[in-house]
């Protein structure tokens, strides 16, 4: 596969395992945008066996960077292709999520030059169901945003120099490590700028549609490194889902009239 080539503005990072189709779509609507002179594509592949390496054959030459070898989940794959990154920003686009359209890159980039120097940028993303498509709508970091919630990780273009000042990707949790990651730049007061772009339309159903995990993974990780949150984020969490069921029941209760 084509070389490395430095000083691109951007570094897509694909992390994939076993999920060929999605692999396919994915390189796909990196291959069509319309800056993709400004790109460094890397596909990281965990040893996929049901044909995602022919996949990624196929289209050797939108592929800057390929690598397909056992690893120890998404965040040491991520973690590669980190690592591997020339971009001075960059986006995690898994296999089976899409890029919106084919001038996404391109707004970014405009967005960029017109407020420079943020640490993330981030847009929407839409969720890519059997038959529906609704959009993520804008959110501001806040205590309370990441008690019960986390920026797009899928639609945020982030400097590669804010995983050097706030780390890499722990390894040691298995579905929240972006949530800490962003957690850990909102305390150090890092530049979070939100774009007006929906950036990605998200495939569910992977492992970090697994709720359940992530509330006590979230919950084990601030008793360890926040334990004076802990309190407010049981609270804001249990807020959450009372709202929820709130609404819930009145919506039950106006459909039975």
């Amino acid at each position: 596969m084509s070389a490395l080539v430095p000083n691109f503005k951007l570094s897509i990072v694909t992390i994939n395992l076993n999920h060929a189709a999605g692999l396919e779509r994915t390189i796909i609507s990196v291959k069509n945008q319309t800056s993709l002179d400004k790109i460094e594509y890397i596909v990281i592949d965990g040893n996929s066996t049901d044909g995602s390496q022919e996949i990624a054959k196929k289209y050797a030459a939108t592929i800057n960077y390929y690598t397909s070898e056992k690893d120890q989940g998404i965040y040491q794959a991520m973690n590669k292709g980190i690592a591997r990154a020339n971009g001075e920003y960059l986006l995690f686009l898994n296999s089976g999520d899409t890029l919106y359209d084919h001038s996404v890159i391109q707004s970014f980039l405009t967005y960029e030059k017109q407020v420079p120097q943020q640490d993330v940028y981030y847009g929407r993303i839409a969720y890519a169901n059997k038959n529906t498509r609704a959009a993520k709508h804008k959110i501001i970091p806040s205590m309370e945003l990441f008690a019960i919630d986390s920026l797009p990780h899928p639609a945020s273009f982030i400097a590669k120099k804010l995983f050097s000042e706030i780390g890499l990707y722990n390894e040691n949790y298995k579905i929240i490590s972006d949530w800490i990651f962003f957690f850990s730049a909102y305390i150090a007061q890092k530049k979070l700028h939100y774009i007006d772009l929906l950036v990605t339309i998200f495939e569910p159903g992977g492992v970090s549609s697994n709720h359940h995990v992530s509330y006590e993974e979230k919950l084990s990780f601030i008793k360890d490194f926040y334990p004076n949150f802990l309190i407010d984020f049981e609270y804001l969490n249990n807020m959450r889902y009372f709202r929820l069921s709130r609404l819930h029941n009145l919506i039950r209760r106006l459909l039975q009239k």
